[in-house]
């Protein structure tokens, strides 16, 4: 018989600020959810503002306030192509999904501070409290954008390889079946499930079904979706295989992702986005007095 699915570790706000246990925790399954750490009402104020952000965006690199534009250079004018690269990353699958850069503005900020007072700790007992943030963006998955492939983000062999990163993706509103929920395979943050789904699908998407038949062959268990209600956070080892699913629905799904990394110490395979002004600024221990350098600078 195939293995179940295994349900990823569920926690209170209070419970992963104990640090260590709920470190642990993350690196045995490679993932947990946190739930009821942001306020809602911070929730809505963010969403609004990445929302308008994502308008300007797209409208500077694509001509167009949609994300059904594809990232490709044909066709499109140098201020557009550097618009595209200073805005958003380069997230998987990206038809009707964006993988925006965030400013450090009054609305993302407040929200940062809520994850990382409940979250931090957990964070800080994994990379120390002198990690850095790597990752500070908006994953926006429009209806109709497809699954993307099962992939971790990082690998469990090779250079840095013992650097894995910490992300934590916050909703910004419920995210519901239809919405394609993160799907996360519980404790595939190893190298046997990496070479497994090596074996299995060759990386491309027209071999999920074959990445998952190896899997489970080595006897790791399906994904599993991430449903959350608005203000839960899921915790991630950047090691553990996952993907962003298919959005059936009918609403815009966003979460709000802020990545940690051991210093000077990146690890291959992330996309790292992140304002190129924000690189190797900004260390957990010091999160509360956290500003975005224009702010900081002006008059």
């Amino acid at each position: 018989p195939l293995p179940q699915p295994m349900a990823l570790p569920s926690l209170s706000a209070s419970e992963v600020e104990e640090g260590e246990d709920a470190a642990a925790l993350i690196l045995k399954h490679g993932a947990a959810v946190v739930r009821g750490v942001v306020s809602l009402a911070t929730c809505v104020e963010t969403r609004a503002r990445i929302d308008e952000r994502l308008c300007l965006a797209n409208l500077e690199a694509f001509g167009e306030d949609s994300t059904t534009a594809e990232f490709s250079a044909a066709g499109r004018t140098p201020e557009q192509v550097d618009a595209a690269a200073r805005y958003f990353g380069n997230v998987t699958a990206p038809v009707h999904r964006r993988d925006l850069k965030l400013a450090l503005n009054e609305e993302v900020g407040e929200c940062v501070r809520q994850l990382l007072r409940a979250c931090g700790p957990c964070i800080a007992s994994i990379l120390t409290a002198d990690a850095e943030m790597c990752e500070l963006s908006a994953l926006v998955s429009d209806p109709g954008a497809p699954a993307q492939p099962l992939h971790p983000d990082t690998q469990t062999s090779g250079t840095r390889a013992h650097c894995g990163l910490i992300t934590a993706f916050v909703a910004l509103q419920d995210v519901t079946p239809e919405m394609g929920p993160t799907e996360v395979c519980a404790r595939s943050n190893v190298a046997e499930a990496h070479r497994a789904l090596s074996l299995g699908g060759g990386g491309t998407a027209g071999g999920e079904a074959g990445k998952l038949r190896a899997l489970t062959a080595a006897g790791f268990t399906a994904p599993v979706p991430a449903l959350l209600r608005a203000g839960d956070v899921l915790l991630m080892d950047s090691r553990v295989i996952h993907r962003g699913g298919a959005n059936d629905g009918g609403k815009r799904r966003t979460l709000l992702v802020c990545t940690f990394q051991v210093p000077n110490n990146p690890a291959p395979g992330s996309t790292y986005s992140l304002l190129d002004e924000y690189a190797g600024r900004f260390r957990l221990g010091g999160f509360e007095r956290w500003k975005d350098p224009a702010a900081a600078t002006a008059c």
